[in-house]
């Protein structure tokens, strides 16, 4: 059974969430945005109702199934459903952005349901860290074994590398659609699902909102055509 079945979530608007750059201040009843990943502790937060999800398994059941540049990512079972946990990188040097990151992703992946998108399922707190909780998807397209999988399927139809890259445009079609730039698309962030018949693009801490007709935009309008952002060897010249 599908776990969006199991708990679906409704898109929440982006005017609900205070801008990221922005640290917003405490109250008795009421976190924002970025003061919720640095608070102490565990389990729900005052104001932000359903985002933080109860019942992800102990910490100790986790497996580490890798990192990324400002990332740490594990698999765990939620609800009897495995998922995927993200974690904001704990380097040192690259604590305040890898956190900003993170943050970046909660908020675009709020707003977007698409097939070929990986799913959101809220965030959860432990021992004062913030997880993001996603889907697991199994494979990467960045890895020679599923490359090679995805090979022998091209007899099928649809099947093989194409059908994986036609699910990423289809995913761009529609980021582009709700104004949202990726800004990093690279083999490492699509992942497929299990039986390799599902494409999905993942990793948004790179992302932006366009800036909008009536002057409106994302959070970081202003530095959208200026950021060098993403990985070196995929940037456009």
């Amino acid at each position: 059974m599908y776990l969006q079945k199991l708990v679906p979530i409704q898109p929440k608007t982006s005017n609900i969430l205070p801008k990221i750059c922005e640290k917003v201040t405490t109250s008795d009843n009421y976190v924002g945005f970025f003061d919720v990943a640095t608070l102490p502790g565990a389990g729900p937060v005052p104001g932000w109702g359903d985002r933080f999800l109860l019942g992800v398994s102990p910490r100790e059941s986790w497996e580490f199934v890798g990192k990324g540049g400002y990332s740490r990512v594990y698999r765990a079972r939620w609800m009897g459903a495995e998922v995927a946990l993200k974690e904001a990188s704990r380097d040192a040097e690259r604590a305040e952005s890898s956190l900003g990151a993170l943050l970046r992703e909660w908020e675009h992946l709020e707003n977007l349901r698409h097939p070929n998108i990986v799913q959101l399922f809220g965030a959860c707190r432990i021992d004062g860290r913030l997880y993001l909780v996603t889907e697991f998807l199994p494979h990467c397209l960045r890895d020679r074994v599923t490359v090679q999988a995805l090979r022998r399927q091209e007899n099928r139809n649809p099947g093989g590398p194409c059908a994986a890259l036609a699910d990423v445009a289809r995913a761009l079609t529609y980021l582009h659609s709700q104004g949202v730039l990726h800004r990093d698309v690279k083999a490492r962030n699509i992942m497929l699902t299990g039986d390799l018949g599902t494409a999905k693009l993942i990793d948004f801490g790179h992302a932006l909102c366009l800036p909008k007709a009536d002057g409106g935009g994302g959070f970081e309008e202003d530095c959208l055509f200026y950021d060098r952002s993403g990985s070196r060897s995929y940037r456009a010249p």
